[in-house]
């Protein structure tokens, strides 16, 4: 009985089709990409002394309070451009007179790019991952005898993958 149990068994595996197995390559393309989360929506310089450079005051940008986040997962580049200053009136001066600089390490900022119409590029990362902190400076050089009241600007931060 034994045997003809193990003839069967035999029979039916000999019957049964063989699977075969063949290599498939899968490819995709995974795009560049970039997130930035600014954690800071103002600079206010307070009141600053014409002729001079002035620093934003405490807390000033050497304790990174003007910070962005960046989510990446490719080299990037920062540039930044602006409008010139003015009071909402007569009253302007050139918004080159605002130098910035960005950087990994707030302690190690030196504003040096002046801001201009154009964007004009302050610095490149090759840095990936999630949560990387860029730290911003900030200068302002107000012309002598510039005329005494409050002006603004507005300056646009552009954060792309190279």
């Amino acid at each position: 009985m034994k045997k003809t149990i193990a003839i069967l068994f035999a029979l039916l595996v000999s019957l049964t089709p063989l699977a075969l197995a063949d290599d498939v390559t899968v490819t995709g393309d995974v795009d560049k990409a970039i997130s930035v989360t600014f954690n800071y929506n103002t600079v206010a310089f307070g009141s600053v002394t014409q002729g001079t450079n002035n620093k934003v005051p405490d807390p000033d940008y050497d304790t990174g309070v003007y910070n962005v986040s960046v989510d990446t997962n490719y080299a990037w580049e920062v540039s930044v451009n602006g409008t010139d200053f003015s009071d909402g009136g007569s009253n302007s001066f050139g918004v080159g007179n605002l130098t910035v600089d960005t950087n990994a390490d707030a302690g190690s900022l030196v504003p040096a790019t002046a801001v201009t119409g154009s964007p004009a590029v302050v610095d490149s990362y090759s840095t990936t991952g999630t949560g990387i902190m860029n730290y911003h400076g900030y200068l302002l050089d107000v012309p002598a005898y510039q005329y005494t009241t409050s002006y603004t600007t507005t300056i646009t931060w552009t954060y792309v993958n190279q």
